[in-house]
């Protein structure tokens, strides 16, 4: 099945990937923070807060990025950039060519 191997295939890069960027950090000086995408949106001003700590390498962090930390977890979900499924009225306008405003560039 054409499916099936082509995850296979993209899972066995995805762990090549990983594995490489883990063994460096344990091989090397370079810097790695491993964050997961789950705890980045359930977790968001902690994530935010560990990821600029490892950023600016401190333990402690300037007001004015707690501040900024705290703007980007009192937007909304659309507002912050984070991914929202589209509703069913999107993906058929999609599917049948778009709505009329799109822009082509």
């Amino acid at each position: 099945d054409i499916w099936e191997d082509f995850v296979c295939e993209e899972a066995k890069i995805w762990v090549q990937f990983h594995e490489h960027w883990l063994n460096k950090r344990v091989t090397s000086k370079i810097p790695v923070l491993v964050v997961r995408y789950e705890d980045l949106i359930a977790y968001r001003r902690t994530s935010l807060e560990r990821i600029a700590r490892f950023v600016y390498d401190t333990n402690t962090l300037d007001e004015s990025v707690r501040n900024k930390i705290v703007t980007i977890c009192n937007l909304s979900q659309q507002d912050s950039g984070l991914y929202t499924p589209r509703s069913k009225e999107q993906a058929s306008d999609s599917s049948s060519g778009g709505s009329d405003n799109e822009s082509d560039e």
